[in-house]
């Protein structure tokens, strides 16, 4: 993203340490220009390749604010669109600072998703022009919750337990 600042970037580092530990992720951040924010690489004898995709949100809203994620149109179809010309699969995360152990709501984006709901509307708060854009209204229960066992707050969405309990959808 070229609007990036430093605190984006540990956000996004915190974020990616994380996931590693609970799905066994290994991201590689991508050029300060590129569409998306990290990929999933593997190692096999010929070296590392591209697993998946991931955009990473760090949000500073409490995590029952609203009951979507915003998500650009137009970031979100490129992005989608090159998951699906190379048959690997997109990940749109989200972290709310409100959520203690730090757990994360994590969505797949399909082409179902790209005919949800799509509205004009964006951030205020920074008194950006550029802010305001389509964006897709993505549900928050079409997100899985992965980390620890949440406690001490409500729950909002599906929590899965780490990967050493369970790796489900999240392996490759």
């Amino acid at each position: 993203m070229a609007l990036e600042k430093p605190s984006d970037l540990t956000n996004e580092e915190t974020m990616e340490a994380h996931l590693a530990e609970y799905l066994s992720w290994k991201m590689v951040k991508l050029a300060k220009f590129h569409m998306m924010d990290r990929v999933i690489v593997g190692r096999d004898s010929e070296g590392d390749h591209v697993r998946g995709w991931v955009e990473l949100k760090w949000r500073t809203c409490p995590s029952t604010t609203y009951p979507t994620v915003m998500a650009a149109v137009e970031k979100t179809v490129f992005s989608y669109s090159l998951a699906e010309k190379s048959g690997l699969p997109y990940w749109f995360v989200v972290s709310y600072a409100d959520v203690p152990d730090r757990s994360y709501w994590i969505c797949r984006i399909t082409e179902d998703i790209l005919k949800g709901r799509i509205a004009n509307t964006g951030r205020t708060d920074r008194g950006r022009e550029h802010d305001i854009q389509p964006m897709y209204l993505i549900p928050l229960d079409l997100f899985t919750r992965v980390g620890p066992q949440p406690t001490g707050y409500e729950d909002v969405g599906e929590w899965r337990p780490s990967p050493d309990q369970e790796q489900g959808e999240f392996t490759f």
